[in-house]
């Protein structure tokens, strides 16, 4: 999968997930900042994530994906593994 292809999912995801217009979903948007997520929608995230992309996504992993962006390439970065 190219990473154009996996940032576009990602986003997708999000915007779904949160209930959020895919506009607002861009990569230095933060989850809790501008999106006022809480763990739970985190971990509603995360979950959509592994089975999606089928990765593993730690809690330490998880805590350091503040924004969209950072999510992005956590996932580039593990599917490339």
């Amino acid at each position: 999968m190219l990473d154009t292809e996996i940032e576009a999912k990602v986003k997708k995801l999000i915007a779904e997930k949160l209930g959020l217009d895919e506009n607002r979903v861009v990569d230095d948007a933060s989850y809790e900042f501008d999106f006022g997520t809480d763990p739970l929608d985190l971990d509603v995230l995360r979950e959509e994530f592994e089975k999606e992309f089928d990765i593993k996504i730690s809690e330490e992993a998880l805590v350091s994906m503040r924004t969209v962006g950072l999510t992005v390439e956590h996932i580039e970065k593990a599917m490339h593994r």
